[in-house]
């Protein structure tokens, strides 16, 4: 693994979240120098922030990045954990319970170990809706990067992981510091206020009433991943039409091209700073997912052709430009979508 291709692959697709990039580069790179230490876990990371913000996403990049899948990892949803006795699905039942001598773990051991040069990832998601019991379990797990299943007879080691938990704790109070900073820069007034120092006082502010100290103190780094932008979207939904053209092109044979027009009318639709990016992906869905799957259906678009998407008020519209009359300089044909 090129730790450097790696963070390489981050950088391109996640946007305006450095911190949490670097934070992995660090722990890439000591992993790599051999200067890990080797009872712990090659890092223990914490992404704090609203949802729609990219903390998943970054997770999922990396394991894209590292194992060629973006699904090549193992993700745990913490919310499902909310009761006491749910700290034994990590081990299994205890001796003298039904299926205690079977090796029943919610945790994947092969995407949790990984493979030599190729680190694997597990996913610890909203983990503050984890109940106190399988936060200690965690604690085991981060100190010793070893978990003895209940039967005795199997072990998954953590030596080779990247552990990366998600919370939203803090959102609301995150979200009212960032919309005082947008309406302060929409009226271009001066202000002294550090808002990153605010931002991280918060979320720290809202952990420590959220977690024990001692949990919080097992953690490598923690991240507060920020308030996504309009600018921010703009360059989410160029990345999301680079994807869209691979596949249009890999199976269908064309590709679409958005005028700048057209990008503004879905950044309008998809611009919300409660959600983040999720409503954009709605928006893309709605508004150029749709008609085109219509367009391909009806088997409308020549192969080897393009579809030009430009803005017509209240929904965009498509224009097919087939080899032949983009050549000619001809009039495209211009597609009305019933909808």
């Amino acid at each position: 693994m090129d730790y450097k291709k790696v963070i390489a692959h981050l950088r391109k697709r996640i946007i305006s979240q450095d911190e949490a990039i670097d934070r992995i580069e660090e722990a890439l790179m000591i992993a790599e120098a051999g200067l890990n230490e080797p009872d712990k876990p090659l890092c223990v990371l914490l992404f704090l922030g609203p949802t729609g913000v990219g903390k998943t996403e970054t997770v999922k990049a990396l394991a894209e990045a590292i194992h060629g899948e973006p699904g090549a990892y193992c993700r745990i949803d913490m919310s499902g954990l909310s009761e006491r006795h749910y700290a034994a699905s990590f081990s299994g039942s205890p001796p003298g319970y039904i299926g205690s001598k079977e090796n029943n773990t919610i945790l994947d051991k092969n995407k949790i170990e990984g493979r030599f040069g190729k680190p694997g990832i597990l996913l610890l998601d909203e983990i503050e809706k984890a109940h106190p019991m399988v936060h200690q379990t965690l604690l085991h797990i981060f100190d010793n990067a070893l978990l003895r299943l209940a039967s005795g007879t199997e072990e998954i080691r953590f030596t080779n992981t990247i552990i990366i938990m998600t919370s939203n704790v803090g959102s609301e109070a995150l979200k009212a510091i960032a919309e005082h900073q947008e309406a302060m820069r929409n009226a271009s007034e001066g202000s002294t206020i550090d808002w990153e120092f605010s931002r991280k006082q918060i979320a720290m502010e809202a952990l420590e009433r959220t977690f024990k100290p001692e949990f919080i103190n097992r953690i490598d780094g923690i991240v507060v991943f920020k308030w996504l932008t309009r600018n921010d979207l703009m360059k989410i939904l160029n990345i999301q039409l680079e994807d869209l053209n691979r596949k249009l092109k890999r199976y269908h044979s064309f590709h679409a091209e958005l005028t700048q027009g057209a990008k503004e009318f879905l950044i309008e639709k998809g611009f919300d700073l409660k959600y983040g990016a999720r409503p954009l992906k709605r928006a893309i869905r709605q508004y150029l997912h749709q008609p085109l799957a219509r367009l391909i259906i009806e088997e409308i678009i020549p192969r080897n052709s393009k579809v030009v998407v430009d803005n017509a008020g209240e929904q965009l519209k498509f224009e097919v430009v087939s080899p032949k009359t983009d050549s000619l300089d001809s009039e495209p044909t211009v597609l009305e979508l019933k909808r």
